[in-house]
């Protein structure tokens, strides 16, 4: 039997780009990375200032929730529902709804007028 000529690697490689690449070397195609959601840094303390243009602003709203406190201020959640606790204990605000996780807060309205609804 006679032996073959020896051939070089980069023959070898050309050769096995024309096949098409099949067989076991076939190329594994790579898992795509997904989106990464960006970290939020939302504030853990609430200073004297914040706290008045908070009370300002949340009055006027006829609904509040401790979630849309802390999106619109970025604060924590439970900072925001202290705020709201706080508030409610000064009669600021009349607590709606108390169902589960969520409380729903209004404004306080005048005495024997229904309070406002949105």
């Amino acid at each position: 039997m006679a032996k073959k000529a020896p051939v070089s690697k980069a023959a070898q490689l050309l050769k096995a780009q024309q096949s098409g690449n099949k067989g076991s070397k076939k190329l594994k195609s790579k898992a795509s990375t997904g989106k990464v959601k960006k970290a939020v840094q939302r504030s853990v303390s609430c200073d004297e200032n914040l706290f008045k243009k908070i009370q300002k602003e949340i009055l006027n709203n006829p609904v509040v929730t401790k979630s849309t406190v802390a999106e619109k201020y970025n604060l924590c959640v439970g900072v925001a529902q202290k705020i709201l606790d706080h508030l409610f204990e000064l009669g600021k605000l009349n607590l709606v709804s108390n169902h589960g996780m969520v409380k729903i807060y209004s404004k306080v309205s005048a005495v024997g007028a229904p309070a406002e609804s949105a």
